[in-house]
């Protein structure tokens, strides 16, 4: 959480990256929802997984294509893992939005989550 920016990104390399996004995303909800009884951190944790997610969705395009405008580790052939170049990980992704919205009542983000899955098959199906 400490390299949160306040409009909701998480640093990575010292910009933004659509993908890793979901990950951080993902690992706080995680924190959330295991936390236990400690209402200041759980508000914490709350407050920034909203943050980031709103960050989230405005990358989603009305497709459900992830942008990877200005991403720096994902989707422009920045990095390498096991010799191939890093895309973005739409099951993290959907699977971020889609937690979300079940922990928030947020149906823009379970919508969303929709469109990405139905991308991700229209592509690789």
């Amino acid at each position: 959480m400490n390299t949160q920016q306040d409009n909701g990104v998480f640093l990575e390399h010292g910009g933004y990256d659509s993908s890793y996004q979901a990950v951080n995303i993902l690992n706080l909800m995680l924190a959330y929802m295991n936390i236990g009884d400690s209402p200041s951190l759980k508000n914490k944790l709350y407050t920034a997984v909203q943050k980031g997610v709103e960050w989230e969705l405005s990358k989603i395009k009305s497709d459900g294509e992830v942008s990877v405008e200005g991403n720096t580790r994902t989707g422009k052939k920045q990095e390498k893992l096991f010799g191939k170049y890093k895309e973005v990980n739409y099951a993290e992704v959907a699977l971020a939005l889609y937690y979300w919205g079940g922990i928030s009542g947020d149906v823009q983000s379970i919508i969303k989550a929709d469109r990405v899955v139905a991308y991700l098959e229209k592509k690789y199906m």
